[in-house]
């Protein structure tokens, strides 16, 4: 398996930075400070809650799937909320009520199929969504409406199409994660409303043939590993 990567000329898809197959890669969406046992809010079904002094993350992955805790001292500062692998089928109410600071919320692991467009809007600190490995239907309006949100993970949902509209109202998305799902084709112009998009997870799709996509960031990059491409000729450089 060859690594490919290049600059497309500008007269194709403008300076986009292709990676159609690649090594390795990783998520790499969790900036700052990282949660440890002395700032992390650890609670469970027995109530035998960890609380540290300085709050600043809060793990309720042991609470199966409780959508409500009580309050308690700090909670409001806390920034990041892991709340995966619960078997949530709704976000969590006290979500939007007991983390007003939230940048980064982990539902990833779940049973989501449908989210409120405008469930994240208030929060204006919420910067990185994980909801990979739901059941997530993209709805035919667009799908969620944050001006904070720069990173999101929609991998692995068996998301089978993608609407002109459907990131629209997201317009500050930086990173996009769309790898393991069953998509085969994609508009062109699908993703042109996000002026700030740099990175585009595609891989591992259903894509038999290379994708024409426009970007509107210089040197963006898209990965393309795990495709079952019918042929890539990576001697034409008018495609790569």
């Amino acid at each position: 398996m060859r690594h490919i990567a290049a600059l497309l000329p500008n007269s194709v898809w403008g300076n986009v930075l292709f990676v159609v197959i690649c090594m390795s890669w990783t998520y790499n969406v969790i900036n700052g400070v990282p949660c440890d046992d002395n700032n992390t809010a650890v609670l469970d079904t027995r109530d035998l809650w960890r609380i540290p002094n300085t709050i600043q993350c809060v793990d309720i992955r042991s609470l199966g799937n409780r959508s409500f805790i009580p309050d308690f001292p700090g909670i409001q500062s806390a920034t990041t909320l892991h709340a995966d692998h619960m078997r949530l089928v709704t976000v969590p109410d006290f979500v939007l009520i007991k983390l007003p600071n939230l940048q980064l919320l982990d539902l990833s692991g779940n049973r989501l199929r449908k989210i409120v467009k405008d469930i994240f809007l208030p929060y204006e600190k919420l910067d990185t969504l994980l909801i990979n490995d739901n059941e997530i239907l993209l709805p035919k309006t667009p799908f969620l409406n944050s001006k904070s949100i720069s990173t999101l993970v929609l991998s692995n949902n068996k998301i089978k199409k993608l609407k002109l509209n459907t990131f629209m109202q997201l317009p500050n998305l930086v990173k996009l994660y769309l790898d393991r799902n069953l998509l085969n084709q994609v508009n062109p112009n699908t993703f042109n409303t996000l002026k700030h998009l740099k990175y585009l997870h595609l891989g591992s799709n259903q894509f038999k043939a290379l994708p024409q996509i426009a970007l509107v960031q210089s040197e963006a990059v898209l990965i393309f590993k795990g495709n079952p491409f019918n042929k890539i000729n990576v001697n034409d450089t008018s495609r790569i």
